[in-house]
């Protein structure tokens, strides 16, 4: 037993063929639980695994180590009896150095390949509670979190939010406290680069501080909150964007592909909820949002303004045709969010020919938009940095309807109260001569009728 010693097994475990062999300096000082040099492979249909180290009886030991298997899910399965419900978990493979004492395991300068990704890490796991505790460090070259995440569809998901379960349950299943760093970060749409991040997992909980990464061209920082202790899923999100994308940011979060330019977003929301669909529909909590040199595509507001009489009938022609954007050096709103509901009260835009403000809010849900916005004529085309405030007639319009075909009708009833409180003021005359045709105060011609050179009804055609 002095002498060194080796060893073949071939066995049986719940129903899985697998072999064992290595040798040992020697079977008594491993008996004796004194250090033991040991070099180990375990073959299988669903693990190959190469130890060489040393052994200090079960329950001390370190070395260098290999291990490759075509499916982890499949070995988990097989070692746990369940198998979690979300996609991926493939093939695999891992290499580095391994300790293991008083049921504590660590991983050194490990190399780490799964569905595809690349990965290193310095890992310790705790088996000593109930359940395992692990801390350290990773750096992935590329994650996608919704395949493991999200349950595999039985059935094509209609157009809109996915119904499809968003599964939490292995948050229940270890506690963490890891830095994460991920080249690429993939969830549905949002692609967040060179993201590093500060990730804490307890009792069901996961908490990610987010310190640094790139999204849409942009920063963005924050935190984000996923708690799956209770019997509903609860997210929370906090974010703060700047330099971002707009375009690329709405046409990801919102599928809106209408608004172009650089800016800022502002988020701080959380909603509960086993899909997509479900969290959407419960969100609560603030957002706001600030755009620079962008344009707003399916509508020439400036236009729509200029054209009154346009405005009056509802035909509002190519001002709201196919090829129509509205320019804008700035751009912004803030949101009360409440069961998925948008509020907004302040939202603005500054055009060289039109300032716009409005309210209104958007429905997250079946995405759908109603705003009331008040487009003003004015005389400048100084846009960014100027007041919001514009001189000439307010032409109100309601715009609503889907996201994707809005409708722009004007506001009737305030563009009339507008006309007859310009007219009693009697400013209408200036205001309005020059865009319709009329005679401005002070025109020398026909100096001697009394007659206002615009009157109310020419503009409704009588």
């Amino acid at each position: 037993m002095d002498d060194a010693a080796q060893f073949e097994l071939d066995a049986i475990y719940n129903g899985n063929k697998f072999s064992v062999s290595g040798n040992a300096d020697s079977p008594n000082t491993y008996l004796a639980k004194t250090p033991t040099k040991v070099v180990l492979d375990l073959k299988s249909d669903l693990l190959n695994l190469h130890f060489d180290g040393s052994v200090t009886g079960m329950t001390d030991d370190s070395g260098s180590f290999t291990a490759s298997g075509p499916s982890l899910r499949e070995l988990i399965k097989k070692g746990t009896g369940t198998a979690a419900p979300t996609g991926g978990l493939g093939a695999f493979t891992a290499a580095g150095y391994v300790a293991a004492k008083n049921q504590v395991y660590a991983l050194q300068g490990a190399k780490i390949t799964l569905d595809g990704m690349t990965a290193t890490a310095d890992l310790s796991v705790d088996t000593s509670d109930k359940i395992p505790s692990l801390k350290g460090t990773i750096v992935l070259d590329h994650l996608d979190l919704a395949t493991y995440m999200v349950a595999k569809e039985s059935a094509p998901q209609p157009a809109g939010w996915s119904t499809a379960p968003i599964v939490l349950d292995g948050l229940k299943r270890a506690d963490a406290d890891m830095t994460v760093s991920v080249g690429r970060l993939t969830l549905a749409q949002f692609i967040i680069t060179n993201s590093r991040m500060h990730a804490g997992l307890k009792d069901g909980t996961l908490t990610a501080d987010l310190t640094h990464a790139n999204l849409f061209n942009g920063a963005i920082s924050g935190r984000v909150v996923a708690d799956a202790s209770g019997k509903a899923s609860r997210y929370a999100i906090k974010l703060n964007m700047d330099g971002v994308a707009i375009n690329d940011l709405l046409k990801s979060a919102m599928k809106v592909d209408r608004i172009s330019g650089t800016g800022a977003l502002t988020v701080d929301v959380s909603g509960t909820g086993a899909s997509q669909q479900a969290i959407v529909n419960s969100l609560s909590g603030n957002a706001g949002i600030t755009a620079r040199n962008g344009a707003i595509k399916g509508v020439d507001l400036a236009a729509v303004s200029r054209t009154i009489t346009n405005a009056l009938s509802g035909n509002l022609g190519a001002a709201t045709g196919g090829g129509a954007s509205t320019d804008f050096a700035e751009a912004g709103a803030t949101f009360k969010i409440a069961g998925g509901v948008m509020k907004n009260d302040d939202f603005h835009l500054l055009n060289p020919f039109v300032r716009i403000t409005g309210d209104g809010e958007v429905a997250l849900g079946p995405r759908t938009l109603d705003f009331h916005v008040v487009p003003k004529l004015v005389a400048t085309a100084q846009g960014q940095g100027s007041t919001k405030a514009g001189s000439g007639l307010a032409v109100p319009f309601n715009v609503s309807g889907p996201w994707t075909k809005l409708s722009y009708k004007p506001d009737m009833k305030a563009l009339t109260s507008t006309l007859v409180n310009q007219a009693a003021s009697g400013g209408l005359n200036g205001l309005l001569g020059g865009v319709l045709g009329g005679k401005k105060n002070g025109d020398t011609a026909n100096s001697g009728d009394k007659k206002p050179g615009f009157n109310l009804g020419s503009l409704f055609g009588r």
